[in-house]
């Protein structure tokens, strides 16, 4: 028998695997410890920090809880997620990892704090006699009121904004600055981002190609779907055709009118949302008519605007039926209600009348509107625009509602 054994063969210990959160967790902590993202600096989307990561998303939201519970980062609603302020600069700094995760270039330091805002505005300039129409003055209303949003935004990350108005007065009219010039006069003074109020997405687009500025963080707010993947706040106007016409079957219409110009945008999108409701409801096509003038966008200054209400108007007051009417805009709903005036019918009483937009006019009117969020839409493109700022591109256009402001002309009434 040999005095010698053979040594015992001892079996590896098996170490619990670490949870995914516990190592994001880590790995973010090590980051910000080594002034990846300083602070102040908004973190990358979850989506993209979750694509990066490996995990889902709310596997990743654990990893955020307790970075947030510490008070390492913080996260700020309808915003996103920063890195807390009051972290000490001596805190010691975790072994460096091999990471393919790009460092966002941060330009939200008080060094590069200013954005610039392009938009064409004359509410603080004195009026041309022949400058323009109800619509502009109605869109100009529109831009002071986003940019009033976007501005609040902006003075609570402590930034401010420079204004390119792109509207210049010559004599008793005006002439529009081209967008590219705006752009060249905002990069000479350094502005770290753009900002372009209701400006159509390919013109901008273009602008900034001929500006040689395609790198520079923008973002356009506009009225409608841009349908480019570029950073945009847009609200949905086909959305707001079918809440429109759903709250007139909902207040009893049976039948429906739509009026309104046949050559915009946001008149054909919102036909859609109407047609929509319709076919959600369960109704025939046949409960939905639509008197459309094609030879200008606004009803009073339309030579066919009046002949094709009078063209419709039979087909509606048979068997005893109650009629909604949507207008294209407030405008159009204002003009159906002064003809519908001159035939001895009120509003909300021989038939319900809903509008959009809101214009002032339409609360003198008692018109039921859809009102566009535009200090809202302002309040986003701030969010979205600080989030390109900090190299984050996640998020590349933001949705939003109209809301529906009820007045007497959807009121209880007779039939028509």
């Amino acid at each position: 028998m040999s005095l010698t054994t053979e040594p015992t063969k001892r079996k590896p210990v098996k170490r619990a695997k670490q949870p995914a959160y516990q190592r994001i967790e880590h790995d973010l902590r090590r980051r910000i410890a080594n002034d990846e993202w300083l602070p102040g600096v908004l973190l990358p989307g979850r989506r993209a920090l979750a694509d990066h990561y490996g995990v889902t998303i709310p596997t990743l939201e654990l990893a955020i809880g307790a970075l947030i519970e510490d008070g390492v980062v913080r996260a700020e609603q309808g915003r996103g997620t920063f890195v807390a302020t009051g972290r000490t600069s001596d805190q010691p700094a975790l072994a460096p990892q091999s990471d393919a995760f790009p460092k966002p270039i941060d330009r939200t330091s008080s060094a590069t704090s200013t954005v610039g805002i392009v938009a064409f505005d004359w509410t603080s300039s004195p009026a041309p006699s022949s400058r323009a129409n109800t619509n502009n003055d109605f869109s100009a209303a529109w831009a002071a009121t986003i940019m009033a949003g976007f501005e609040e935004g902006l003075s609570g990350f402590g930034m401010h904004s420079q204004l390119f108005n792109t509207y210049s007065p010559v004599g008793d009219s005006y002439r529009r600055i081209p967008l590219d010039q705006a752009i060249d006069h905002l990069l000479q003074v350094q502005v770290s981002g753009l900002v372009f109020v209701l400006y159509d997405v390919s013109t901008v687009m273009s602008a900034l190609r001929a500006s040689n500025a395609t790198d520079i963080p923008s973002v356009i707010i506009g009225d409608r779907d841009p349908r480019f993947t570029v950073p945009t706040v847009y609200f949905d106007q086909r959305n707001s055709g079918n809440r429109a016409a759903t709250h007139l079957l909902e207040c009893g219409c049976s039948r429906l009118l739509f009026f309104g110009p046949t050559e915009t945008t946001y008149s054909r999108e919102r036909l859609l949302g109407v047609r929509d409701a319709i076919e959600t409801n369960g109704l025939s096509a046949n409960s939905l008519d639509a008197a459309l003038f094609s030879d200008d966008a606004h009803p009073h200054t339309s030579a066919t605007a009046r002949p094709t209400l009078v063209a419709v108007s039979d087909a509606f007051g048979h068997g005893g039926e109650i009629v909604g009417v949507i207008g294209a805009n407030d405008d159009c709903a204002i003009y159906f209600m002064e003809y519908a005036s001159e035939l001895g019918m009120k509003p909300g009483v021989d038939y319900k009348l809903i509008g959009f937009d809101d214009l002032p006019a339409s609360r003198q009117f008692g018109l039921t509107t859809l009102r566009p969020p535009l200090v809202t839409m302002g309040n986003r493109a701030c969010a979205l625009l600080r989030q390109a700022m900090a190299g984050d591109h996640s998020d590349q256009s933001i949705c939003v509602r109209a809301h529906l402001v009820k007045r007497s002309s959807t009121g209880s009434g007779k039939h028509w």
